[in-house]
């Protein structure tokens, strides 16, 4: 059994549940890039994106977000936050490109997609080896020796059925072969990948977007509630009773 808690709900999991269960920290990683070292080794810039999005969804200056939150930790409560892991897991979709802005509270600003960037039906770049980097990242980061679990990771593209009941979908198909090959190029690089789990199963109800993106490998019909296996189903379903993994 997987369990994801940080702090006391480590301690908890562990005492309710089976010596078996496995507790972890999970993390979202969308992987920030100085657009000016593109061609000398790109240099992660997450945490200070992540804190710039927190100031301008909370509309709050950089000062008056750190005022905010040095009310709510108190002492001793980095050390509950600080517990031992079974193993390190994260979410994967997208890398995003920054620069620095002056006039931005922390002075990291977005930089547009060229034109023909390969991207999902979301608008998020197709960067298989941005996930490469993140999942090595990662080990050398934060995980160690942990074993590194990846929760999440798909895509959204336009689903058609063909009048013989088919759904070929092709370009979820091609993003699969290049995210998994980072997976084995990551392990081959020394990451201890243990797990991977595509999102998702099924077509779901994608928060704002509602029921107009799907990234699922089975599509449903919302109004019916029929279910339809893509292709991707069939090509996922082999690589897991161990097909080779043929790489474009």
């Amino acid at each position: 059994m997987n369990i994801v808690g940080r702090g006391f709900a480590r301690d908890a999991f562990t005492q309710a549940l089976s010596a078996d269960a496995f507790v972890s920290a999970m993390l979202d990683f969308e992987r920030a890039l100085a657009a000016a070292e593109a061609d000398a080794g790109l240099v992660p810039r997450d945490a200070a994106l992540v804190i710039a999005r927190a100031c301008a969804d909370l509309r709050l200056s950089p000062d008056a977000l750190a005022g905010e939150m040095e009310a709510l930790v108190q002492p001793g409560d980095l050390d509950i936050v600080k517990q031992k892991l079974d193993y390190f897991a994260f979410n994967h979709y997208t890398r995003s490109r920054v620069r620095r802005d002056p006039d931005h509270p922390f002075e990291v600003g977005s930089v547009p997609q060229e034109p023909g960037t390969p991207v999902t039906e979301m608008g998020w770049e197709i960067a298989p080896g941005a996930f490469r980097q993140v999942m090595i990242e990662a080990k050398e980061r934060y995980a160690g020796d942990l074993p590194i679990y990846i929760l999440e990771n798909g895509a959204a593209f336009p689903d058609r059925i063909d009048p013989d009941g088919r759904i070929r979908d092709e370009q979820r198909i091609a993003y699969l072969r290049g995210y998994l090959g980072a997976v084995l190029d990551a392990i081959e690089a020394g990451v201890p990948v243990r797990g991977y789990f595509v999102w998702s199963l099924l077509d779901n109800f994608e928060w704002a977007f509602g029921y107009n993106k799907r990234f699922g490998l089975v599509h449903v019909d919302f109004a019916s509630l029929e279910r339809r296996l893509k292709d991707s189903f069939h090509f996922y379903a082999e690589l897991a009773h161990g097909a080779p993994l043929e790489r474009e």
